[in-house]
């Protein structure tokens, strides 16, 4: 639905563009990204609204948000699919318990893995220079390390969960 309706506005104003310095395909592949961003918020939103935890889920979809484009990770090949499961996880992280053990526990494996394998998939994808990305993710880890004095149970979960798209293999792909 998002490629086929990206594909027909990227067509539109392709055809109807004098300047013709972005190509088509560049068009639609930036029109998915800010429509599956765009609903993947929208539905979150609308969620949190209905089952009562509206500000948690809105704490939920920053710090996921903000840790994701610190140090990437793992991409749905559907469009839906990454929709639906971010929507999901950002919307049920407010109603997920979280001892301080656990807390702790999330919040060392989050360090750990974002020192071992951030970035992840974002080389080759965006300009960003390799000094940019190794700053990024140290200021992902000072994030984390943040939160040990915050104490937020929704954010070590949203951080714990985005530091585990970070793994290689089946799911994720460790970049070169």
């Amino acid at each position: 639905m998002i490629e086929a309706l990206s594909q027909r506005i990227s067509g539109y104003v392709f055809r109807h563009n004098d300047r013709g310095h972005v190509s088509q395909e560049v068009m639609k592949f930036a029109l998915v990204s800010l429509l599956s961003t765009t609903f993947t918020i929208v539905l979150s939103l609308i969620i949190g609204l209905i089952d009562g935890k509206f500000l948690p889920t809105v704490l939920s979809l920053a710090a996921i948000a903000i840790m994701r484009n610190l140090t990437g990770g793992y991409h749905f090949k559907s469009t839906a699919a990454c929709i639906i499961v971010s929507a999901g996880v950002i919307t049920l992280i407010p109603f997920i318990p979280v001892s301080q053990i656990a807390f702790y526990i999330m919040g060392i494996i989050s360090l750990l893995l974002v020192i071992g394998y951030a970035p992840s998939n974002l080389r080759g994808v965006s300009r960003l220079t390799e000094s940019n990305l190794k700053a990024m993710k140290w200021v992902a880890v000072l994030l984390i390390v943040s939160n040990f004095l915050l104490t937020s149970d929704i954010i070590s979960l949203a951080f714990f969960i985005q530091a585990v798209s970070l793994l290689p293999g089946k799911w994720g792909e460790k970049d070169a």
